[in-house]
C-alpha cells in the first residue's frame, strides 16, 4: 500500500521539480536596471540592435548606439529579446508585446523631455522611421 501511494505522489514530485519562474527580483539585472531589455530586430537586409525604449500599438522605437529608430511593425522581420525569451515576427503576440511594454525603459510611453534628451544626444531632431527599401 506505501509503495502505491509513493508511486502516486512521483508524477507531482517531477512537475515541482521542473518548475522555474525566474530569478529572485535581487539577482534579475533588468529589474535592477533602469534600462529597457535588448533587442535585436532584422528588417530586409538591415539589423537593428540596441535598447527597447518603448512598443506603442504599431511600432518598436529602439535605441542603437548611434540612433534612435522607430520600426514599424508592419515591416518589422525576426526581433529577437533575448533576456526575456521573446522572438517576434512583425507585430508581437498581444502578451508579448504588454511583456515587451514592461521590459522596455518607457512602459508608459516616452515623456517628451526624455526623448528631446535622448534626441539631442544622438544629434537628431526626430526619430529615424525605418523604412524598407527595395
Amino acid at each position: 500500500m506505501r509503495y502505491l501511494q509513493r508511486l502516486a505522489l512521483l508524477p507531482l514530485a517531477a512537475a515541482a521539480a521542473c518548475v522555474y519562474t525566474s530569478p529572485p527580483a535581487t539577482r534579475d539585472q533588468i529589474a535592477l536596471s533602469p534600462l529597457g531589455v535588448h533587442g535585436d530586430i532584422t528588417v530586409g537586409a538591415n539589423r537593428y540592435s540596441g535598447e527597447l525604449l518603448a512598443i506603442t500599438r504599431a511600432d518598436f522605437v529602439l535605441l542603437t548606439s548611434r540612433r534612435l529608430f522607430v520600426i514599424p511593425f508592419r515591416i518589422a522581420g525576426p526581433g529577437d529579446f533575448g533576456s526575456v525569451d521573446i522572438h517576434t515576427y512583425g507585430a508581437p503576440w498581444e502578451t508579448h508585446a504588454l511583456q515587451l511594454r514592461y521590459a522596455s525603459r518607457y512602459p508608459q510611453g516616452i515623456p517628451g523631455v526624455a526623448l528631446s534628451a535622448i534626441l539631442q544626444s544622438k544629434g537628431q531632431t526626430t526619430p529615424d522611421t525605418v523604412r524598407l527599401t527595395p
